[in-house]
């Protein structure tokens, strides 16, 4: 891993639901940013030493929404380059398996249809929905 640069990594989770006529309704998991208030996220956070990324996605969803979920695939991988500080992200696809009572809190949680998650998601994230989006209709 490169010194000068922070890695991230992050799910997005999807599940499909059926709606009165029986359509199937993809749906994404979406968390409230704390560092920019009024925005939505994917779960993601740092990646710890000693590591994988699928770790850190997986871990960082539970704490942010709640949901365990079932690694996929890899979706997405980015670098934005802010102030001097370069990030990595990496985004996996995930299935949720259980939800826990536990998660932060401070943050709001949401499963949005796919056609608001490209108006709802915070800029950095666009692409990624979109991939997911293709990946899962």
């Amino acid at each position: 891993m490169n010194n000068n640069m922070k890695y991230r990594a992050g799910i997005v989770a999807y599940r499909k639901k059926s709606d009165l006529k029986k359509n199937k309704i993809l749906e994404l998991l979406i968390v409230s940013s704390r560092k920019h208030p009024g925005q939505w996220v994917f779960p993601v956070g740092t990646v710890e030493q000693g590591e994988t990324y699928e770790e850190t996605a997986w871990r960082e969803c539970a704490e942010e929404s709640g949901y365990n979920v079932r690694i996929g695939e890899k979706l997405d991988s980015f670098i934005i380059d802010s102030q001097g500080v370069s990030k990595q992200f990496i985004f996996f696809s995930g299935v949720v398996k259980n939800e826990t009572r536990q998660w932060e809190k401070d943050r709001q949680r949401r499963w949005c249809g796919a056609d608001k998650v490209i108006e709802l998601i915070a800029k950095p994230f666009v692409n990624t929905a979109k991939i997911a989006i293709q990946k899962f209709s």
